[in-house]
């Protein structure tokens, strides 16, 4: 049977004993997440730029690349050897958008926080 130690009390409570004392420590709910295709966007790099020149010489307008799938996105990096690096910073997730040193300097735990830091372990009985 599945037990669930109390982080306060340390006894061992069944499930839903411990979901009903502390039910913010409830697991989430998993559902599908369905995401769309590209919104038609412009490269700003790679082979497909073009540029128009006046006659002085100088530009006078530049003819960006427009992405529309995916799979277009994937072939215009392979093309051009760029590699998709994304926005997602380690210490933006671990520290709450927050720099180490910010966090540390900032931050007191509240005693959610607290809870949700305990490590409980599932014991067969």
């Amino acid at each position: 049977m599945r037990r669930i130690q109390d982080p306060k009390t340390y006894e061992m409570l069944e499930p839903g004993e411990f979901y009903r004392r502390y039910p913010n420590r409830r697991p989430k709910q998993r559902a599908f997440q369905i995401i769309g295709d590209y919104e038609p966007f412009q490269h700003i790099a790679g082979d497909g730029v073009k540029y128009e020149y006046g006659p002085d010489g100088r530009i006078t307008d530049i003819k960006l690349p427009v992405i529309t799938s995916r799979a277009q996105h994937k072939e215009y990096l392979k093309r051009n050897n760029f590699e998709e690096v994304g926005t997602e910073k380690e210490h933006m997730m671990k520290y709450k958008g927050k720099t180490k040193e910010n966090y540390e300097a900032t931050h007191v735990d509240s005693e959610d926080e607290k809870l949700a830091d305990f490590r409980y372990e599932e014991f067969d009985l």
